[in-house]
């Protein structure tokens, strides 16, 4: 088990993500590359690769690569790595099917200890929610004890040749620490760049959808109340970012080495403020607001990010974890300059789903275990910000704008399928 020297790697899928993973892999590795399309197969047989991801050089340098198209070909793999396409439906919905189709094929050829990983563009949560019990249903093996799964998302352009998939930085993850550091050490092995090991999958998954920095990022906190510490604790001990400034109504703190979660609580608890706690240097909130981070968390008042002082903002990711905390003003310059802005309604939207959870229970009188809670809802405020996400790509709009239209478009569907309009 998770044995680097006894590795045989089967990919599924060989399209411009799966191909060049495949050859680098069929450097080193004994590796099968598996597609459905009979025709993409016979061509790369005879070393010729159409979509021109893979020159004809590269192809004969994977010395232990083989191709097929019978799933059965990968009976011998122990590592499994999906690559398949993640489409959008009418309703601007991720199409799962073929990341279906591929874990039912990669479950039936699961064996005790064996590992899979996806690659695929998936919402946060879906590898585990989605695929995980499809391999358990077709393996009749139970996850984390007779198999394991990883998740390291693709970071490739078609076409781009100045970055390949070995020079790009890799983020990866496992199902268990264990899992994770092979899964770690497996594309070490090709990637030229580096990798990065997240915390979770679902991390990882968050990273490649927003994407977001995992090494070396940092986070600026604006308010400090129950929301912003929870958000501190939370950077530290699942993100493993660095929070570099926070704030509270008195004033701000900032260390480009990072705040201790605990250094900083303690120092509120006992003096009412974040300000003067050890080690740091004192900062006012706009100047907080205009930290240079990868994330900032407007945790406290509305209208703090304004017209005014939005050109300022230099973080790459705007997470609003206050009601209305950034202007329609300021939303704009900031969807115009390039700034990823996650809008309250998505962002502090968990109290209010966990209310109605608690409703349907009442009016059931059947009520979940805690596990189930946080189980439903992260899955549904994981899709509904892939479905926005999906929205805001698709018509170029921000994220709010992107949420709105959403809504009016799931009300109108169902008006429709009530017959009232």
């Amino acid at each position: 088990m998770f044995d680097l020297a006894n590795t045989r790697i089967g990919i599924v899928g060989l399209g411009y993500v799966g191909l060049p993973l495949a050859v680098e892999f069929g450097k080193q590795f004994p590796t099968i590359g598996l597609d459905i399309n009979a025709a993409r197969i016979r061509e790369l047989q005879v070393g010729h690769d159409s979509t021109l991801e893979v020159a004809a050089e590269e192809l004969r340098q994977a010395h232990h690569l083989r191709y097929t198209d019978r799933a059965e070909d990968l009976a011998t793999c122990n590592v499994y790595i999906v690559t398949v396409p993640t489409p959008v439906d009418g309703y601007k919905r991720p199409d799962f099917s073929p990341l279906i189709g591929a874990s039912t094929t990669v479950g039936r050829l699961l064996k005790p200890g064996d590992v899979a990983i996806y690659e695929s563009t998936v919402y946060p949560g879906a590898t585990e929610e989605i695929c995980v019990p499809i391999l358990e249903r077709e393996s009749s093996l139970r996850f984390n004890a007779d198999f394991f799964a990883g998740y390291s998302p693709e970071r490739i352009n078609p076409g781009d040749k100045d970055h390949r998939v070995t020079s790009i930085l890799k983020v990866t993850s496992g199902s268990t620490p264990e899992a994770a550091a092979f899964v770690d050490a497996l594309y070490r092995r090709i990637i030229t760049a580096g990798t990065h090991r997240a915390s979770s999958i679902r991390v990882a998954e968050a990273a490649k959808v927003i994407d977001l920095d995992l090494d070396g990022g940092t986070i600026a906190i604006q308010g400090y109340g129950s929301v912003g510490r929870s958000l501190h604790k939370l950077a530290e001990d699942l993100l493993n970012l660095r929070v570099v400034a926070v704030s509270d109504s008195q004033g701000g703190i900032y260390n480009p080495n990072g705040l201790s979660f605990k250094t900083v609580s303690q120092h509120k608890r006992a003096t009412g403020s974040v300000v003067d706690a050890p080690d740091t240097e004192t900062i006012t909130n706009e100047e907080l607001l205009a930290t240079d981070v990868t994330m900032l968390f407007p945790a406290a008042l509305e209208n703090v990010i304004t017209d005014e002082n939005a050109g300022r903002i230099r973080a790459k990711i705007v997470a609003e974890m206050a009601n209305g905390p950034t202007t329609p003003e300021a939303d704009k310059i900031l969807h115009d300059r390039g700034i990823f802005v996650l809008p309250d309604l998505l962002c502090n939207a968990g109290g209010v789903t966990v209310s109605y959870f608690e409703q349907v229970q009442n009016a059931y009188d059947y009520y979940w275990t805690l596990k189930t809670i946080h189980q439903r809802l992260d899955r549904k405020m994981s899709e509904a910000f892939h479905a926005v996400h999906r929205v805001a790509e698709l018509k170029g709009v921000h994220h709010r704008l992107a949420a709105y239209l959403v809504a009016v478009e799931r009300v109108a569907e169902a008006a429709k399928l009530r017959g009232w309009v």
